[in-house]
Parts: C-alpha cells; sequence; structure tokens
C-alpha cells in the first residue's frame, strides 16, 4: 500500500550483472573458442557532480573542507535487484550572477499573494544557453546563486499541461489563504539540475564557515533526489514487481463512479507517462457508473458531521471566483484495511471485465465521486492488490470550472507514477518540479515528471530487460557475434547516461521480430515400438531447438485410437532434451502421438507438420511367433494322449 495524501482542500541482478567499476571494458566481447561470451552490464558507475557559484565568490567556499565533507559515494536501488553503487565525482566553478537573466528575471516577475516570484522555467532556460554552465556528461548540476539586491523573493512554475485559467489560483480557506504559486528557494528537475537560491543568506552577514556547511547540508541533503529508489527498495519486496516490469503497452481504464459522464482530460495523464517512458505507449480509457447500494451504504455510514461547515475560495487567475462548501467528512483510510478500499478491492473484477491481474499493464482506476458536501481529495495505489483509487468531492469536480477535474488528473498521474515504481520526492531538500511530491502547491501536480525520476525509471528499466535479455539468449545458447555487438551498444548508450536510447535498444533486442517456429528433432521412445508390452510406460524424449527467442513449451499429445487425444507437458531435462511420459495401455492397443513446441514469440509447430507420425502397438499376451511353436507342441501332446487312450480302450475290449 501506498499513502499519497492531498492536503490542499482540506484533503520495481540475478547472475548476470556485476560490480565492477570499469563500466566500459565490463561488457567487452571476450572471445572463446566456440563463441563469444554476451557481455555483462556493470552496477557501479560514475557520476560528475558540477558545483556551480553564481554570484557567490570564491573567499566564501572552503573547497578542501567541502570536499572532504561530501558523500563520495552513493547507493541506488539498494533492496532493489539491481544495486546501483554510484562514485561522485565533484568540481567547482565560480561565475557572477549573468547580468542578463537578472535583467530577464526581473522583467519577467509574478505577483502572488503579495510576493514577487521568479520564473523556474525562465532560469532554466537561460542558463542552458551558457556553455560554461551545461550539465556534465554523466551527472548534474548543481547551482548555488545569489541574486544582486535581491530578498524575499519566491519562485513559480508554470505547468504546461495545464490551462491558462487555472495557473496562478489562489486559494482560502474559510478566508485565510492556503496556496498560491510560490515555491521554495531550492527547486530543480526540469533538467539535471537543482538550483539553490541562497541570496538572503548572502544579503546578511555571510561567512565562509557558514556559506561552506550552508552548501554541503543542502548537497547532501539533494541526493536523495537526484538518485531516488525504487518502491522495491522504499516499501518491500511485494513492490520490486513495480520496479522491474518491462511492457510496451499499458492501459489505464478509469472508472468514475456516481460521474456526469463528462470528458475528463484525460491527456495529461498520458502525455505525461509517455513522457517518463518514452519506450512505451500508453492509453487511457473512462467510463460512468453509478454507485450500487452496497457502497451507498459503506460511505453514508462512514460520513460524519463537521461541527463547523467549512468554505473553500478558489479564485482563478481571470477573477473567476468559486466556493466550495463542505459540511460532512468521509471517514476513509488510506490503507488495504479501509472497508471502502476492502469493498473495491472485493469487486474489481467485476468493475472492469477482467479474468485475472497477472498483467500488470492493465491500470484499473476507481475514481470515486461523493456527494457535493462531502469533504475528501486524495489517492492510493494498491499495486499488489492491482487498483487505484481517488475520492473526490462532487462539487470540487464539477461545479470548479475544470480545476476540479485537472487536479484529480494530475493525482492519478502521480498514483500511475507510483504503480511504475516512482517514490515520494522528500519535502525537507530541494523542491523537485515533479508531481512525485505527497502534497505541496497544485501547480507543481501539473509539472511533468522531473528529469530524476525519469532518468530512475530508465536505469531500472535497462537492467530489468538486460537481464531477461541475456537470460533468454543465454539459454538458448543464442550467443553469435551479432547479438554481442549489440549488447555492447544498448550499455555504452547506458553507460552515457542516454537513457532512453539504451532502452530502446535492450528492448528492440528483446522484442526482436522472431517468425520461426522450434524444430523436433530425434524423437526416440523407449522401450521400442516393436516390443511394447501392456505393463510398459512409454518414454519419449525429442530435441527441440529455437535459437532466437527460445523454446517456451513442449507439449506430447497422444491417442489410443478412441477418438480422444490427451495431452502432456514434456520437461525440459538438459539443454534442449525434453521428456515426457505415456502411461500403459492394453494389449493390442495402437498408439499415435504428436508432439507439438512453441517459443516464446507464439511461433507453433507439431511433428506431424514435418510429415512424421509416431505410432506403436502394445503387444498381445502371447505374442504371435509364440503362438505357433506353442501350437504345435499342444497339438502333439493332444495326438499322443489320443493315441493311447484309443488302444487302451481297445485292449479293455
Amino acid at each position: 500500500m501506498l499513502r499519497c495524501l492531498y492536503l490542499c482542500f482540506l484533503f520495481m541482478s540475478l547472475g548476470v550483472l556485476t560490480t565492477s567499476s570499469n563500466n566500459i571494458g565490463s561488457s567487452a566481447i571476450a572471445e572463446t573458442a566456440n563463441a563469444p561470451v554476451l557481455p555483462q552490464v556493470s552496477l557501479s558507475q560514475t557520476a560528475n557532480m558540477k558545483l556551480a557559484f553564481l554570484g557567490i565568490p570564491a573567499d566564501y567556499i572552503d573547497q578542501e573542507m567541502l570536499l572532504s565533507y561530501l558523500h563520495h559515494t552513493f547507493l541506488q536501488f539498494d533492496s532493489d535487484p539491481y544495486p546501483m553503487a554510484w562514485k561522485l565525482n565533484f568540481s567547482f566553478v565560480f561565475y557572477p550572477f549573468p547580468q542578463n537573466i537578472s535583467s530577464s528575471l526581473s522583467d519577467n516577475v509574478l505577483y502572488s499573494a503579495g510576493s514577487v516570484c521568479f520564473n523556474t522555467t525562465l532560469l532554466d532556460d537561460l542558463l542552458s544557453q551558457s556553455q560554461e554552465l551545461a550539465i556534465p556528461q554523466c551527472g548534474c548540476l548543481l547551482a548555488f546563486m545569489w541574486i544582486p539586491n535581491e530578498i524575499g523573493h519566491q519562485w513559480f512554475y508554470i505547468p504546461q499541461d495545464t490551462p491558462d485559467v487555472l495557473f496562478n489560483a489562489t486559494i482560502y480557506d474559510n478566508g485565510i489563504l492556503q496556496a498560491s504559486s510560490g515555491f521554495t528557494q531550492d527547486f530543480g528537475g526540469l533538467r539535471r539540475a537543482v538550483y539553490f537560491d541562497v541570496s538572503q543568506m548572502m544579503e546578511q552577514v555571510p561567512t565562509e564557515s557558514l556559506v561552506t556547511s550552508t552548501v554541503m547540508s543542502l548537497v547532501d541533503s539533494s541526493l536523495r533526489d537526484i538518485f531516488p529508489d525504487m518502491l522495491g527498495t522504499a516499501l518491500g519486496s511485494s513492490w520490486v514487481p513495480a520496479d522491474v516490469q518491462t511492457y510496451q503497452n499499458y492501459t489505464v481504464k478509469i472508472l468514475w463512479i456516481n460521474g456526469t459522464g463528462e470528458q475528463l482530460p484525460i491527456g495529461i495523464v498520458q502525455q505525461g507517462l509517455e513522457d517518463l517512458m518514452p519506450w512505451t505507449n500508453w492509453t487511457v480509457t473512462e467510463q460512468t457508473e453509478p454507485a450500487d447500494a452496497t457502497l451507498n451504504s459503506l460511505v453514508e455510514n462512514r460520513t460524519t458531521e463537521l461541527a463547523t461547515p467549512s468554505n473553500i475560495t478558489i479564485v482563478l487567475s481571470n477573477g473567476t471566483r468559486f466556493v466550495l462548501e463542505t459540511r460532512r467528512s468521509l471517514n476513509w483510510n488510506w490503507n488495504e484495511a479501509d472497508p471502502i478500499n476492502a469493498y473495491f478491492i472485493h469487486n474489481l473484477q467485476s468493475y472492469f471485465n477482467l479474468t485475472g491481474f497477472e498483467d500488470k499493464s492493465v491500470i484499473p482506476v476507481i475514481l470515486l465521486q461523493l456527494d457535493n458536501d462531502t469533504a475528501s481529495l486524495g489517492g492510493i495505489t494498491l499495486f499488489p492488490d492491482d487498483l487505484i483509487l481517488i475520492g473526490a468531492q462532487g462539487s470540487f469536480l464539477t461545479d470548479m470550472g475544470g480545476y476540479g477535474l485537472f487536479e484529480a488528473m494530475h493525482i492519478l498521474k502521480h498514483e500511475v507514477g507510483h504503480w511504475v515504481g516512482l517514490t515520494h520526492h522528500q519535502d525537507s531538500a530541494a523542491r523537485m518540479i515533479c508531481p512525485m511530491h505527497a502534497s505541496g502547491p497544485e501547480v507543481e501536480g501539473g509539472a511533468a515528471f522531473c528529469a530524476f525520476c525519469k532518468d530512475a525509471r530508465a536505469r531500472m528499466s535497462f537492467m530489468s530487460y538486460y537481464n531477461q535479455t541475456i537470460s533468454l539468449l543465454s539459454s538458448n545458447h543464442a550467443e553469435t557475434q551479432e547479438l554481442a555487438s549489440k549488447l555492447n551498444d544498448s550499455l555504452t548508450l547506458f553507460y552515457n547516461w542516454d537513457y532512453t536510447e539504451a532502452v530502446e535498444k535492450i528492448a528492440s533486442i528483446y522484442y526482436a521480430p522472431d517468425t520461426t517456429p522450434p524444430t523436433i528433432a530425434n524423437v526416440t521412445q523407449t522401450p521400442l515400438k516393436d516390443d511394447v508390452r501392456p505393463e510398459d510406460a512409454i518414454n519419449v524424449t525429442a530435441t527441440v531447438i529455437d535459437e532466437l527467442s527460445g523454446v517456451k513449451s513442449v507439449v506430447l499429445n497422444y491417442t489410443s485410437g478412441n477418438g480422444t487425444w490427451n495431452a502432456i507437458n514434456m520437461t525440459n531435462l538438459l539443454g534442449n532434451v525434453w521428456n515426457a511420459t505415456i502411461p500403459p495401455f492394453p494389449y493390442g492397443t495402437n498408439v499415435t502421438y504428436v508432439i507439438a513446441a512453441e517459443d516464446n514469440f507464439n511461433n507453433s509447430i507439431t511433428s506431424n507438420e514435418s510429415g512424421v507420425e509416431y505410432q506403436y502397438q502394445v503387444l498381445p499376451e502371447f505374442p504371435v511367433l509364440l503362438l505357433v511353436p506353442i501350437f504345435i507342441i499342444a497339438t502333439l501332446i493332444t495326438a499322443a494322449s489320443f493315441g493311447k487312450n484309443f488302444k487302451f480302450r481297445k485292449k479293455g475290449t
């Protein structure tokens, strides 16, 4: 269970992975007398961390002290199958704060709730044009900024997937300002960059010791967000399947219970997830359904009257004002044991008309719309239980000019992020511009996934694909020079932090088109077909080979001539040899058997398609060759006995 409460509005290596510190060298092809060895992937890698001081003189930074206290190693995914050990190489650059950037920020301020806010996107875009401040190859930029003559300002971000009218909305709880577009002084994630605005400290009485210790603390506290874990590490082994999933196509199925049928802005979910995982395809669907009597009763019994009604006022940027009145509150605990959650888990199969839940590429989502006066806004991802739940006050969804629907979809994007293994960002460190926060200003929910979440997801996807590909190829002895070369190409991209291209490359190897079925050869049986007795079970072996995707299954089908075919799954004994046993049959039975094989791309073949049919007949209790001499002997004995009897009778007359 993963709890994600939004407080505004009251409301995924086994045998093939190494830990060598030599990245490229560890993947070199080792030639043998027979075939090249498939390259392995290194889990020990280096990250170049550039510390840029903009407007902060070098006199304020004790570089020797800073280097001695910073962490130079960091472990990512430590409880997942593929833990990555990072060696951190720190470098320092000092530049005056660029005057053109300072002027541009001042010319494009936003006044929100009485605060002056600078544009984070503008800052990031302008700094990205500076060659000196470029993000290092295989690393990150950490920029510490002293903006001249600026104290008390904040920062804001304009989410590209939210309509302009919803941006910079002001929220009041019973007349008290609750949220605005303001960010903290430390933020990042638009690129592989984190920004620390230390202007206020520098405008006071800074000292070398104070500034150095502050920088050290900010860097260390941000490492977990720069190298985020996946949920297998954060929550335990039941979430490892979320981390290592390797689907190409996902479908998010939204069931809006008590919904109006209005079109949800599902495009922001689909776009955000395809941006997170560019090697995947996403489809988002929605349908509505009224709550049944059982659910209505369950919700009503857990709803209580508020001692004092509450009013939430939202003022959009165009001046439009909405008032959300709340008189009741639903007692809904965000865990599996809650009766409402248990009800949905129990009825999930019938709600979504699903036959099973092994396929995690299908993501069932319940959006429960409550009564107009009943407060709730939050979500929960129950990945082990195959369900995402979101609850919202009815009037929030329907009477807020689209604001509530967008907020609900931002929550959904956050929850699907958990479904694919993403953890929460820390609230104590630099604020990542990313939907993977448990709470915070609404505009953050509208943000695209940050660069660091994308990196984490891509790293784990690559290693999952790579591990499965190596296992598949090795088990089928497909260690060819061409395959080894392609694997090395994917590793080079991975080590260079070209993660999207790396995952696409390894996925193309894993999903390489295979239209050729396996081959079936060397079919033998014991006892031989001319020597089968009624008490004999027949041991059948066959050699089945598939050089491309590997053999998935081999089945022996047999019939005793009564029109019924029986199937036995053959067992892989060793290498390409498969085995099964046909039970004994009575004497004289004619038995026919056929072997069917299927590979991992569902190409199948049967032995009789090759023009070969396997048959045998169970011998009678007395074989024919023995019947003739037995008959002759019996005849002679009978004749001799008849002669004696005849003479005896004659003599007695």
